[in-house]
C-alpha cells in the first residue's frame, strides 16, 4: 500500500538537472523496453554484511522519456542476461541520483525490488506484470505472497473486453474441449496467466468483500465474485473462478446450477479447507481462474430420433386431414351437380299461354 501511496506515475525529466537532490527517495512508477540487463556482484564483504549475493542492472528506454538504469534485486528468469533486449517492462522505483557526463546525456539512477515484465500477449497488454507470477506458490492457500499478484489480475481484466475474450478462447467442439483441465492440476507452474475457457455448472456464488487499503483502492478494487465451478474436463473436481462482475439474472447463493461458459487467466492451484474429518483437517485442491464476467450459457434442447418421429408423424397428420377434406368436399360437389341434372325443367310465368 506504500508504494501506490507514495508512487509518481510521470517522470520529471524537465527537472531533472535543476532539482535532482530534491527528487532523491521519490518513487516513481514507470513502462518502457527493456534493451538489456546485467547481473552484478558485491564484494565478499558487501554479500555477507546485506545477506545479498546479487543483484539486476537494467538498462530502460522509457517511455514518453528518455533512457534510465534500474537496479534490482529480481528480476524475469526468462530475459536472456547480458544480451541485446527488446522486450516491455517497467518499474516501480526509488530514485537515486543521475549518471552521465553531460547535460544532453543524463540517465537517473533508480533502485527497486523487481523489474517488471509485459510480454506480448492478451495479458501483457493489459498491462499485467507476468512477472509476479513468480512469487506464487501452488497447492498452498491464498497468502500475503499472492496477494499483489492477485489483485493486479483483477484489476487487469477489468481493463479486458468480455466478448474479445470469449472470442479468444472459442470451444473447439463440446466433445473435444480445447482447454483441458489435468495440466492444471499436474504441472500448474507451466501455466500462470494462460488465457483459457470452460463451459460447465455454477454451483455456489459468493461476494467477497475487499478490504480497503491503498493498494486495492488505487486498482479501484472493492470486491470481487468467486464461484464454484465444475466442468466436464475437470471430472469431478471443482474450479474456482474469480470475477469482477456478474452478468445480469445470475444471482448469488449456495446450491446453484447454473449453466455458464468462462473465460479467464489461470492464477493457481489453491487449497482451501472443507472442514474437518475424524478430528483431522480436510482440505480441496482447485484451480484458480480469474476473469472479468462469465457468460450465460442457454443449452438448446438436444434433437433425438423420438422427436423427430414425433414431428414427421404430426406433419402427415395434418396433410392427411387437409386431404380428407379435399375429398369430402369434393364428393359433396358431384352430388349436388347430379342432383342438379334429374330436376324437371324450370316453369316460367313469362312463356305461359294467356
Amino acid at each position: 500500500g506504500d508504494w501506490f501511496r507514495w508512487r509518481e506515475t510521470k517522470l520529471p525529466w524537465s527537472q531533472w538537472t535543476e532539482r535532482a537532490e530534491s527528487l532523491r527517495g521519490q518513487v516513481y512508477q514507470f513502462t518502457g523496453v527493456v534493451r538489456r540487463i546485467t547481473v552484478e556482484h558485491p564484494s565478499d564483504e558487501q554479500a555477507a554484511r546485506f545477506d545479498l549475493e546479487q543483484y539486476y542492472r537494467c538498462e530502460i528506454d522509457t517511455n514518453g522519456g528518455g533512457p534510465a538504469v534500474v537496479y534490482a534485486l529480481k528480476a524475469p528468469a526468462e530475459w536472456k542476461l547480458d544480451q541485446p533486449l527488446e522486450v516491455r517492462g517497467g518499474a516501480r522505483a526509488i530514485f537515486v541520483k543521475l549518471a552521465g557526463a553531460a547535460p544532453d546525456a543524463i540517465e537517473p539512477v533508480f533502485v527497486a525490488e523487481r523489474i517488471a515484465w509485459y510480454p506480448d500477449t492478451v495479458l501483457g497488454h493489459l498491462g499485467m506484470d507476468v512477472g509476479l507470477f513468480a512469487g506464487v506458490a501452488d497447492r498452498t492457500p491464498l497468502s500475503i505472497d499472492d496477494t499483489e499478484c492477485f489483485y493486479e489480475l483483477l484489476a487487469a481484466v477489468e481493463r479486458a473486453n468480455t466478448r474479445e475474450l470469449m472470442n479468444l478462447t472459442r470451444e473447439e467442439t463440446v466433445e473435444h474441449p480445447r482447454y483441458p483441465v489435468a495440466p492444471l492440476f499436474n504441472e500448474p507452474e507451466k501455466h500462470h496467466g494462460e488465457l483459457l475457457a470452460l463451459s460447465g455448472t455454477a454451483r455456489r456464488i459468493v461476494e467477497i468483500q475487499v478490504e480497503p487499503g491503498d493498494f486495492t483502492k488505487a486498482l479501484g478494487i472493492e470486491r470481487y465474485y468467486e464461484i464454484d465451478f465444475f466442468a466436464p474436463q475437470s471430472q469431478g473436481n471443482p474450479i474456482t473462478y474469480c470475477v469482477r462482475e456478474l452478468p445480469r439474472g445470475v444471482e448469488r447463493g449456495e446450491n446453484l446450477s447454473v449453466d455458464l461458459r468462462i473465460a479467464g487467466f489461470f492464477f493457481k492451484v489453491w487449497s482451501y479447507r472443507l472442514g474437518e474429518k475424524d478430528g483431522k483437517a480436510q482440505f480441496q485442491l482447485a484451480p484458480m481462474i480469474v476473469g472479468r464476467e462469465p457468460t450465460i450459457l442457454v443449452v438448446p434442447p438436444a434433437d433425438t430420433g423420438f422427436s423427430t418421429i414425433v414431428m414427421v408423424l404430426l406433419v402427415v397428420g395434418m396433410i392427411g386431414v387437409a386431404a380428407g377434406v379435399w375429398w369430402l368436399n369434393r364428393g359433396d360437389r358431384q352430388a349436388r351437380r347430379k342432383e342438379a341434372t334429374q330436376r324437371e325443367p324450370e316453369v316460367r310465368f313469362d312463356n305461359v299461354e294467356q
